[in-house]
C-alpha cells in the first residue's frame, strides 16, 4: 500500500498509508479535526498509537508532556482487562444479586425487582472479563485445550461460582436443626431466589430470538418448573458438603475417611451441577431449533466439582486433624458410651464449647465411670493377679494396655470390661488439652499461648500510661517525653498480641482444637443416650402385679385380672440357675463338635480356610447318617487333655523368650546356639500372639473373648507342634461356632511353620 506525506495546518507533516491520495488526505483531515486542541480528559479516549503520534510531533504546542502522560495513564486504566480473584468474587456476587433482582421482578414485584437491579451490588465491573465463559468456550478455540476447556481459567471460574454455593451452604447450615423438611425449604428458597428469574428470561430470549424480550406467563411457569427440578439436584450437592458421612475411625483410616468425604462432595457437586445445566438447557430450548450444548454441561460439572471440593475441604481438614489427635482412642461402643456421658452431662454437644461446661461435664463423666467401675470390681471374686492389677490401674484412671483389657475380659464381667474401656478413653481425652482442676476449665488449642502474651503487654501499657500521667502532672514534666515515646510501641505490641490471639482462636475452633470435650463427643457419640452395657441384673422379681384400685381396668366379679405369665428366660433367673442352663447348652455344643471332629480334623489339613469350607459343603448328606469316629485322644480310656499354661504370657515376646531360654538351660536341655533359639522363640511367640488376636477379634461378645483369653497362655505354653494341634482341637470343641475361623488362622501347615526353628546350615 502506498504512503503519502501530507502537511497539516500547523506546519507539521504526517506520513499516511492509503490506497490513494484522496483517501489519505481525507483521513488526515478527519484526524486533525477530532484530535488537535483536545483537553486531557478528551485524550483519555485516544488509542496508544494516537497518543504516541501526538507526543512525537515536534510542532505540537497546545498539549504539554504532563497532559499527555496523564492522558496515557487514564487510557491505560480504562483499557486494561481485570482478571483478578477479587474481580471474580465481585462478578459472582453481582450474579447472585442480579439473579435475585430478576426473580423478584418477574415473580413478585416489577418495581422492587428493578430497584434491586439498579443497586451497585448488582452491577458488573466494566473491565472484568468473566472466566466461566472463557473456561467453557475458550477464546482461542476448543481444539487447543484438553476436553475443550481452558483449564487456566478454572480457579477464577470457581471463585465466580462461590457466592451462590456459599448461599446454599449457609441456608443448609442455619436450618440443620429444623430437619430434612426445613433444609429442603431453605434450599428451594436460596437456589430458587437467584435462579427462577434467569430461567424465565432465558426462555423468553430463546423462544423469540430477542435478547431484550420480556418473559410471558408461560415463560415464567417454564422457568419456575425448571428451577424446582434443578433445586432437587442442588440439595444433593449441598448436602454432601454440609452433612458428609461421619468419620468414625481414627489415625490413618480416619484421615482416609475424611479425604473420601471431600472427594465425595466434589464428585456429587460436579454431577449435580452438570445435571442442573442439562435440565436448564432442556427447558429453555424446548420447541426451538437450538441444540443442547454438551460442552456447557461438561464445564458446569467441572466447575461444580471444584466448588464442592473447596467447600468440603475445611471439614475434611478438621476431621483429619481430629483423627490424627485421637489416633490412640479406640472407636468402639464403649468409647461411644463415654462420649454420650459427656454430652448428656452438658445438656447437649453444642454447650461443650464453653470451657467451664466442658470441664464440669467431663469431670462428672469420669467420676460416674470410676464409681460404677468400683462397684463392678467389688463383685469380682478371686481375680487373677493380672486382672487385679489392671482393675486397680483402671480405678486410678490410668490408660490400660491391650493386655490389661484382656486380663479384665478373662474375668467374664461384661459390665466391668466396658467400664474399663470407658475410663481408658476418658483418661486419654483429659490428656488432649489443658484440663485445669484449679480453674475448673477444660480447653485446648494453640490460642492459649497467644493469650499469655497479652498480659505482659497490657501490663506494660498500663505502667507507661501511669508514668506518663504522673510526669505530665509533675513539675516541669521531667521525663514525660521519654516515657510517652514508648507508649505507641507498647500499644502496637498489645494490638499484635490481641490479633494473634483472636486469629489462633478462630483457627482452633475451625479445626476442633479449642474444645477437646466437644470434639470427642461429636466424633464418638452416637446420639443413642446409652452410657453402659445393658444388663438384666437390675430387674428385681417382684412377683405378679395386681392392678391398683384406681386402675382403668374394670374390676371383674372373680377378682383382679392377673398379668400374663412371662415366658421362661434363663437370663432373668438368678445366677445359679442361669449357670446350670448355660452348662447344659455348652454340653450340647460340645457333643455336636465331638461328633463332627473327625471331619474337622481332616479339613484342618487344608492350608486355605476357603478350601476347607468348600470341602465341608461337598460332603454328601448321606454321610451324615454314619456313626462318627471318635477323634484321637478323646476315647474314654485316654486321659483328658489339659491345656498347658505359660507363666510368661503377660510379658512381651522378647522378655518371655528370655525366660523360656533360661528355663530350658536350667532344665538341662541341650541348646547349641542360644541366640538362634531365642530368636526362633520370639518369632514363634509373636506369630502365636497374632493368631490368638485374630481369632479373638472375630468373636462377637466380651464374654467369649474373656473365655478365649486362656488360649494365649496355652499356645505359649505348648512345647511341640502336636501340643499346639491339641490346643487347637480344644479351641474348636469349646467354640464350635468359630471353627472355620480357627482353621483359617491355625491350619496344620501354620502349626508346623511355627516350630520350624532349625538354623540355616553354613556352607
Amino acid at each position: 500500500m502506498p504512503t503519502y506525506t501530507i502537511q497539516i495546518p500547523d506546519g507539521r507533516h504526517m506520513v499516511v498509508e492509503a490506497p490513494d491520495e484522496q483517501t489519505a488526505l481525507t483521513g488526515v483531515q478527519d484526524w486533525h479535526a477530532q484530535n488537535i486542541g483536545k483537553t486531557t480528559a478528551d485524550l483519555s479516549s485516544l488509542s496508544d498509537d494516537d497518543l504516541r503520534a501526538l507526543h512525537s510531533a515536534p510542532d505540537v504546542t497546545k498539549i504539554s508532556d504532563k497532559d499527555l502522560q496523564a492522558a496515557h495513564a487514564a487510557h491505560t486504566a480504562v483499557s486494561k482487562t481485570d482478571t483478578s480473584m477479587l474481580g471474580a468474587l465481585g462478578q459472582g456476587t453481582a450474579d447472585v444479586v442480579e439473579g435475585v433482582g430478576k426473580t423478584v421482578k418477574d415473580y413478585v414485584s416489577p418495581e422492587w425487582g428493578k430497584a434491586i437491579l439498579a443497586t451497585k451490588a448488582a452491577q458488573h465491573a466494566d473491565r472484568y472479563k468473566s472466566a466461566s465463559e472463557q473456561f467453557i468456550h475458550p477464546d482461542d478455540g476448543a481444539d487447543s485445550h484438553t476436553l475443550g476447556l481452558d483449564w487456566s481459567q478454572l480457579p477464577r471460574a470457581a471463585v465466580e461460582q462461590a457466592p451462590g454455593l456459599a448461599m446454599d451452604v449457609a441456608g443448609q447450615v442455619l436450618t440443620k436443626k429444623l430437619g430434612p423438611v426445613g433444609q429442603w425449604i431453605a434450599n428451594t428458597l436460596t437456589y430458587g431466589a437467584r435462579t427462577a428469574g434467569n430461567e424465565a428470561e432465558k426462555r423468553a430470549q430463546a423462544r423469540t430470538g430477542n435478547p431484550e424480550a420480556e418473559p410471558t406467563t408461560e415463560d415464567k411457569l417454564t422457568g419456575l418448573t425448571s428451577t424446582l427440578a434443578q433445586s432437587a439436584l442442588n440439595k444433593m450437592g449441598s448436602n454432601a458438603i454440609v452433612s458428609p458421612g461421619k468419620v468414625t475411625a481414627t489415625g490413618v483410616r480416619g484421615a482416609l475417611q475424611a479425604g473420601g468425604n471431600v472427594l465425595k462432595a466434589a464428585g456429587t457437586e460436579g454431577l449435580t451441577n452438570a445435571g442442573q445445566d442439562l435440565i436448564s438447557q432442556g427447558f429453555i430450548k424446548q420447541g426451538t431449533d437450538q441444540p443442547i450444548d454438551t460442552q456447557e454441561a461438561l464445564g458446569a460439572g467441572v466447575m461444580g466439582a471444584a466448588g464442592g471440593g473447596v467447600f468440603g475441604l475445611p471439614k475434611g481438614v478438621k476431621e483429619t486433624v481430629t483423627a490424627t489427635r485421637m489416633r490412640d482412642v479406640v472407636p468402639d461402643e464403649h468409647t461411644a458410651m463415654a462420649a454420650n456421658r459427656i454430652a448428656e452431662n452438658a445438656g447437649g454437644v453444642d454447650k461443650l464449647g464453653n470451657v467451664k461446661t466442658a470441664y464440669d461435664a467431663t469431670t462428672r463423666a469420669v467420676a460416674d465411670v470410676q464409681r460404677e467401675l468400683g462397684d463392678a470390681a467389688n463383685r469380682v471374686t478371686n481375680p487373677s493377679a493380672e486382672a487385679a492389677n489392671a482393675i486397680e490401674a483402671a480405678r486410678r484412671g490410668d490408660p490400660l494396655s491391650k493386655r490389661d483389657l484382656a486380663a479384665i475380659d478373662a474375668e467374664g464381667n461384661e459390665q466391668l470390661s466396658s467400664l474399663a474401656r470407658q475410663t481408658t478413653a476418658l483418661s486419654k481425652l483429659t490428656g488432649m488439652g489443658k484440663y485445669d482442676e484449679s480453674a475448673g476449665t477444660f480447653i485446648g488449642g494453640t490460642h492459649q499461648t497467644a493469650k499469655k502474651l497479652i498480659t505482659p503487654f497490657a501490663k506494660r501499657v498500663g505502667e507507661l500510661g501511669a508514668f506518663a500521667g504522673a510526669g505530665a502532672m509533675g513539675s516541669g514534666g521531667v521525663g514525660f517525653d521519654t516515657i510517652a515515646s514508648h507508649v505507641p510501641a507498647a500499644l502496637e505490641g498489645l494490638a499484635g498480641a490481641v490479633a494473634a490471639y483472636k486469629g489462633l482462636k478462630t483457627l482452633d475452633k475451625g479445626l476442633g482444637l479449642a474444645s477437646p470435650a466437644k470434639t470427642f463427643a461429636e466424633k464418638f457419640g452416637d446420639g443413642s443416650g446409652n452410657v453402659r452395657v445393658p444388663t438384666m441384673l437390675n430387674q428385681s422379681p417382684t412377683g405378679p402385679k395386681v392392678a391398683p384400685a384406681s386402675s382403668a381396668t374394670p374390676a371383674q366379679p372373680w377378682g383382679p385380672t392377673p398379668e400374663p405369665s412371662m415366658p421362661f428366660k434363663p437370663d432373668v433367673l438368678e445366677p445359679g440357675i442361669g449357670k446350670i442352663v448355660e452348662k447344659i447348652q455348652r454340653q450340647k455344643q460340645q457333643q455336636t463338635t465331638k461328633d463332627a471332629m473327625p471331619l474337622l480334623r481332616r479339613l484342618a489339613q487344608e492350608a486355605s480356610a476357603s478350601n476347607a469350607v468348600k470341602k465341608l459343603r461337598e460332603v454328601p448328606e448321606a454321610h451324615s447318617t454314619k456313626a462318627p469316629t471318635a477323634p484321637v485322644g478323646t476315647s474314654d480310656s485316654a486321659e483328658p487333655f489339659v491345656l498347658p499354661e505359660s507363666p510368661y504370657w503377660s510379658h512381651e515376646p522378647d522378655n518371655a523368650a528370655s525366660f523360656i531360654l533360661k528355663d530350658a538351660l536350667d532344665g538341662g536341655k541341650p541348646i547349641r546356639n542360644e541366640q538362634a533359639y531365642h530368636a526362633g522363640t520370639v518369632r514363634r511367640l509373636k506369630a502365636e500372639e497374632d493368631i490368638y488376636k485374630r481369632i479373638s477379634d472375630a468373636m462377637q461378645s466380651v464374654k467369649e473373648r474373656g473365655d478365649f483369653h486362656k488360649y494365649l497362655s496355652a499356645l505359649w505354653g505348648s512345647d511341640t507342634p502336636d501340643v499346639v494341634s491339641k490346643v487347637r482341637d480344644q479351641m474348636m470343641t469349646e467354640f464350635p461356632q468359630y471353627g472355620v475361623t480357627i482353621l483359617k488362622h491355625l491350619p496344620d501347615d501354620v502349626i508346623k511353620g511355627l516350630w520350624n526353628t532349625k538354623p540355616t546350615r553354613k556352607s
